[in-house]
């Protein structure tokens, strides 16, 4: 990890550590839940009907299962993850030489912890209700596949057809299924297919990262800081991606700084960003003499990508 300076646009949660570390549980149970699932598809390439509603069922307790343990975690996890945040913020304000101007402004607001919480369980619960559909298509495929083939076997023994072995009739669509399954993308979203974890991992970073930017802008005011910077990190250049645009400059969260741009658009910036808000104090800047660099680079058009640019930028 790389090393914390005060006055660098980086912070512990800048890297992934302690997201997963917050998150290990719930994601976890992802990876426990696939493993199950892709045994049961495979079981199901040799069962017949009644052994399918078996395995139906067995997929279906393995995705009730992986819901109730969401449930149990989203809101451990995203308490756990908002006040690290806040406590993280708090030890680089009083570095920087904020005072506190506030009394408990900055204590865990359970109504918006809540509302993001309930946002990422809704987003995964949504996410198995495609996964149990998409499992459940191939059981179907899977039970058609069996029911042609007792048809094929039937016709060979009368003699009705000849010629063509039946595996060229009928492993067609049983290689489709063992590619689907293989893949272990069952879940659809917005016409995308996904891997379990995967998404799993996107939704509570997402998420995640929303409400901790919450969490440090409440700190910042607590702190009577109205600045924030956006952190900087080694960057890999996606199409769309706009995080160069934001990273290493400073906002002013009521809008009112004279000098910094107001702050419109926070962390994360799209799907799985890994930015995040880190409280700046004035006075720190002006004392350190990159206050008037900063001003100008933040309302400039220039953008960083690495920590290296942004160090050659002497800001």
């Amino acid at each position: 990890m790389a090393r914390w300076s005060i006055f660098a646009p980086y912070s512990p949660l800048s890297s992934d550590d302690l997201l997963l570390r917050e998150s290990y549980v719930l994601l976890q149970s992802y990876s426990v839940a696939v493993k199950q699932i892709n045994r049961q598809l495979r079981n199901a390439s040799l069962a017949k009907a009644i052994r399918l509603r078996n395995l139906r069922a067995q997929i279906n307790l393995t995705i009730k299962k992986l819901n109730i343990v969401i449930a149990k975690n989203a809101k451990k996890v995203m308490y756990g993850y908002v006040h690290s945040a806040q406590e993280l913020a708090k030890a680089r304000l009083i570095k920087l030489g904020a005072v506190r101007q506030r009394g408990s402004f900055s204590q865990l607001n359970t109504r918006t912890v809540n509302v993001f919480a309930a946002q990422m369980l809704f987003d995964l619960v949504t996410a198995n209700e495609s996964m149990l559909k998409t499992t459940s298509g191939y059981l179907r495929a899977t039970q058609q596949k069996a029911i042609r083939e007792e048809t094929i076997n039937k016709l060979l023994q009368q003699g009705t057809i000849t010629g063509a072995p039946r595996k060229a009739i009928s492993d067609e669509l049983y290689t489709k299924i063992e590619e689907s399954i293989g893949s272990g993308k069952y879940i659809k979203i917005n016409g995308r297919n996904y891997d379990p974890k995967k998404y799993a991992e996107l939704v509570t970073r997402t998420r995640m990262r929303e409400a901790a930017t919450e969490g440090t802008i409440n700190m910042s005011l607590e702190y009577g800081s109205d600045l924030v910077q956006v952190s900087v990190h080694e960057h890999n250049d996606r199409p769309g991606d706009t995080c160069p645009e934001y990273a290493g400059k400073i906002y002013s969260i009521s809008g009112n700084d004279p000098d910094f741009p107001p702050l419109i658009e926070s962390p994360p910036f799209h799907p799985n960003c890994k930015h995040v808000l880190l409280p700046v104090v004035k006075e720190a800047l002006q004392i350190r003499g990159t206050y008037e660099k900063l001003v100008t680079f933040s309302r400039g058009t220039n953008s960083v990508d690495t920590l290296a640019e942004y160090a050659r930028l002497g800001l």
